[in-house]
């Protein structure tokens, strides 16, 4: 983990890995990948419906992102993976609706909880400054 400029921690390859795989909980696992792999912001993971899920034919799926900065309509690419476990959340609650159905604060502590749990359990307190804007970054 690199602070390149003040308040800004940019994420190493296997430190985005521990962030996307430390938690079994699908909805959890799911809005982190979200920000994690697809760029998007809290406000936006929060607002994805179930048809905003698009797949492609090369193993990746397309996010239609409503309402991001600026309100303009985006796609975002993520891996396959992350959009057909938004797919199986959407069947699984039965909703044509809001897929990640939590507020922007719920996924704004899961980060904060999440990045404190891997602080405590790797003893590297450079976790502890991470933010969820954060998981935009990583190389």
């Amino acid at each position: 983990m690199q602070k390149k400029e003040p308040n800004r921690l940019f994420l190493e390859r296997s430190e985005a890995e521990q962030l996307e795989h430390y938690y079994d909980d699908p909805l959890r696992q799911a809005a982190i990948r979200c920000m994690l792999l697809g760029g998007l912001r809290i406000s936006e993971v929060v607002e994805i419906q179930s048809g905003d899920v698009v797949e492609s034919d090369r193993g990746v799926h397309r996010l239609r992102v409503r309402d991001g900065k600026g309100n303009k309509l985006r796609e975002a690419v993520v891996p396959e993976r992350v959009g057909e476990q938004l797919q199986t959340i959407s069947r699984i609650q039965d909703t044509d609706g809001r897929i990640i159905d939590v507020t922007k604060r719920t996924v704004r502590n899961w980060t904060y909880e999440t990045a404190e749990a891997i602080a405590d359990s790797t003893g590297n307190n450079d976790w502890r400054d991470l933010k969820p804007h954060d998981l935009r970054r990583y190389y």
